[in-house]
């Protein structure tokens, strides 16, 4: 967003227009004035906007470093001289980082879309002059009425992205608990009979999860339909138990065939899902509370929260699919992560 001045008014000719405020000021100048009070409140809530980019930025280059590192992994896989002529353990190597690369490049996809929302820059259709006409932009202060669309728009892109991760995620998970004893059949827990059971599952869970956050906007409203906040409530609930026993099951064959492996860094990478519904709760819950309050509520989305909601899934993203990537890239060069073990198959 301020690598691009020309599109947000930003830098020298922001500032010599005033804006679009009026005659040119001293940005924090001693001036009372009304219009140079007006030039200092666009300039804090511009550094806002950049605070906000910043966080969705670094999490978006992150994702993509990792990435990039992973598709050098399976390149490093690739020459004959690599583990010592092990081609079973060069073709493992190498699927594990085809994985990461899939799923972390379709996250940076999403996340190149939402550091453009957060940045304001809404392209140059009928949107984007929606947004004009309402003076929404980088430099004006938060509009929480507009942000209850903008929220809904961005959470629309993250359950775009689980939709399609989750399913590589899980492949990539299941394999690392190896095989079952006829070496053949991949290890699942007691719950699940193949991983791709496991992913269709998956699937299920992101579009119940969907369908309350953008179909029915979290009910926050439950007052002018109570059926439609009941069904909803049951479907959030079914989503949760499927995640629930999606982790479950994922964990009882890690358990089964780890033996003396240090399984932690591992385990971590799967069992961090948990927080992706507990954020989404939060947020449901917040809207709620402000529902019972105010009866005269519509369902605002506070700065604060939207703030809360980009910090909690960035460093889940960031663990759940970087750190993760960067651990199956480390392995192809020969490299332990934080000294654990490599990401290879447990059995």
């Amino acid at each position: 967003m301020y690598q691009r001045a020309a599109n947000q008014k930003i830098g020298a000719g922001a500032l010599a227009n005033n804006f679009g405020i009026g005659e040119a000021k001293t940005p924090y100048s001693d001036d009372s004035s009304a219009d140079q009070r007006a030039i200092n409140a666009a300039l804090v809530n511009w550094s806002v906007t950049v605070g906000r980019v910043f966080i969705v930025r670094v999490t978006l280059a992150f994702l993509y470093a990792t990435g990039v590192l992973a598709f050098l992994g399976f390149l490093s896989t690739l020459g004959s001289d690599s583990a010592a002529g092990d081609s079973d353990a060069d073709r493992k190597r190498r699927y594990l980082c085809a994985l990461s690369v899939i799923v972390n490049m379709v996250a940076v996809a999403h996340y190149k879309i939402i550091t453009k929302i957060r940045g304001y820059e809404y392209g140059a259709g009928s949107t984007a002059n929606v947004f004009a006409t309402n003076n929404v932009s980088a430099f004006s202060s938060h509009n929480s009425k507009l942000a209850v669309g903008v929220e809904m728009a961005v959470d629309g892109i993250r359950h775009s992205d689980w939709l399609v991760t989750l399913v590589f995620l899980i492949y990539k998970i299941y394999f690392i608990a190896g095989y079952e004893a006829d070496g053949v059949t991949p290890k699942t827990g007691d719950i699940f009979e193949s991983p791709g059971t496991a992913a269709a599952c998956a699937v299920l869970m992101v579009v119940l999860s969907a369908i309350v956050r953008i179909g029915t906007d979290e009910v926050w409203d439950y007052r002018k339909n109570i059926v439609q906040s009941i069904i909803s409530a049951c479907l959030w609930g079914v989503s949760l138990l499927i995640m629930i026993l999606i982790i479950v099951d994922i964990d009882t064959a890690v358990e089964q065939t780890k033996g003396v492996v240090n399984v932690e860094l591992y385990k971590s990478f799967y069992l961090i899902w948990i927080g992706y519904p507990i954020v989404s709760l939060f947020g449901w819950g917040v809207r709620l509370v402000y529902s019972c309050m105010d009866e005269g509520y519509a369902g605002n989305t506070p700065e604060w929260l939207s703030l809360v909601k980009d910090l909690c899934y960035c460093f889940l993203d960031s663990w759940a699919k970087g750190a993760f990537a960067l651990w199956t890239a480390y392995t192809a060069f020969h490299v332990h992560l934080l000294n654990a073990p490599a990401a290879s198959q447990l059995n």
